[in-house]
């Protein structure tokens, strides 16, 4: 039998990752009995209050930076008439996403799918604010879109042939979905069709052709797992 430290739940049959947090499982003595006093459990009162401090700080520094960043673009603009763009957006957008590389991608123990979900769109909406007030406005749905696209495509196909446990499966195929929907909408509405455009079509439609081929049955008990089905 198969033990999840984190989660102290025991887990029957061949899985080699717990199904509540995703982490690895270790093989137990199926006797072996498990005692947890949660009620005298000491917590490490001096690391939460050093967790507490970075995080407000964190804070107060995003909260100031964004801040100062816009009343100075505001008053550059309004004041003194200086034809230029909102440039303080893309400086939100970083704090934003350097939010979100820590608190959900680092620190956090959310799933791999979660992650990378969140990564795709904190990333996209950085490069937005960026094209927001760039002069040029195809460079993000011509060239950084599908190059992003076709890295989180190929990362997924790498991440499933390496991993042997394929609770994930359903999950990347969601990615795969999304991305693939999204090429397609491009490819249809552009009227220059890049031949980064055309590539990562033809990726995101493969690999999700290649999910329901040759993953049918995984991804149909992944669903009716977690949808209780």
């Amino acid at each position: 039998m198969k033990y999840c430290s984190d989660c102290k739940v025991k887990i029957d049959g061949d899985r080699n990752h717990c199904p509540l947090c995703f982490r690895e499982v270790k093989e137990i003595d199926n006797e072996k009995t498990f005692d947890y006093p949660f009620a005298e459990r000491k917590k490490d009162e001096k690391y939460q209050k050093n967790n507490t401090f970075v995080f407000k700080l964190f804070v107060f520094m995003s909260i100031c930076v964004v801040s100062i960043c816009l009343f100075i673009n505001y008053y550059l603009i309004n004041e003194h008439q200086i034809f230029t763009k909102w440039w303080s957006l893309v400086v939100l957008s970083s704090v934003i996403y350097v939010w979100v590389l820590i608190g959900h991608t680092i620190i956090s123990r959310r799933s791999v799918f979660e992650k990378i979900l969140a990564q795709l769109l904190a990333i996209m909406f950085l490069l937005w604010t960026c094209e927001f007030i760039s002069p040029n406005k195809t460079w993000l749905i011509n060239y950084v879109f599908p190059s992003i696209s076709i890295s989180t495509v190929l990362s997924l196909l790498m991440i499933t042939f390496i991993r042997k446990d394929k609770s994930w499966l359903l999950s990347f195929v969601v990615i795969t979905i999304i991305l693939t929907v999204v090429s397609i909408l491009s490819f249809i509405y552009l009227e220059d069709k890049h031949v980064l455009n055309i590539i990562n079509l033809a990726i995101s439609g493969i690999t999700l052709l290649g999910y329901f081929t040759f993953g049918y049955q995984a991804i149909k008990q992944e669903f009716a797992r977690k949808f209780h089905l």
